[in-house]
């Protein structure tokens, strides 16, 4: 990494890490669009030459912070867990987000991922939820 890109990342980390975390109303929030498919994109990242992005505006400042963090050599993988790297806090706030995604009480979430075991959280359990949110 270049000093002028060291600095364009840290300045665009102090940013992230300054803003309120409300990406659906942020003016720096860009949602590049293909055809039909698109994502949620921090512009502070974008314009230091980052594109981490994320497919629900909730996700997006931790997964930028993570990659921005990442690039800095601030904190490497060995460092995170798995709910980490995908841009959750921790595994009680993964189910949160999926809780609210598939409108479904966290109660359930927590009792689907107990009985399917921590190596399914991120594919066992969404379709153990999908088909709970057709039948509810």
């Amino acid at each position: 990494m270049t000093k002028t890109q060291e600095v364009k990342t840290r300045r665009a980390l102090k940013r992230v890490e300054a803003c309120n975390g409300d990406c659906k109303h942020c003016e720096h929030c860009r949602v590049p669009c293909n055809g039909m498919y698109y994502a949620f994109l921090c512009g502070f990242a974008d314009d230091a030459g980052y594109t981490p992005m994320s497919n629900t505006t909730k996700r997006l400042k931790p997964i930028t912070l993570f990659h921005l963090k990442f690039e800095l050599n601030e904190r490497g993988f060995e460092k995170l867990n798995v709910y980490q790297e995908n841009g959750y806090e921790s595994r009680e706030d993964y189910f949160q987000a999926m809780a609210d995604e598939y409108d479904c009480p966290i109660e359930i979430v927590r009792e689907v991922a107990e009985t399917l075991g921590e190596n399914e959280d991120f594919d066992g359990l969404i379709s153990s939820l999908k088909d709970y949110a057709r039948i509810y």
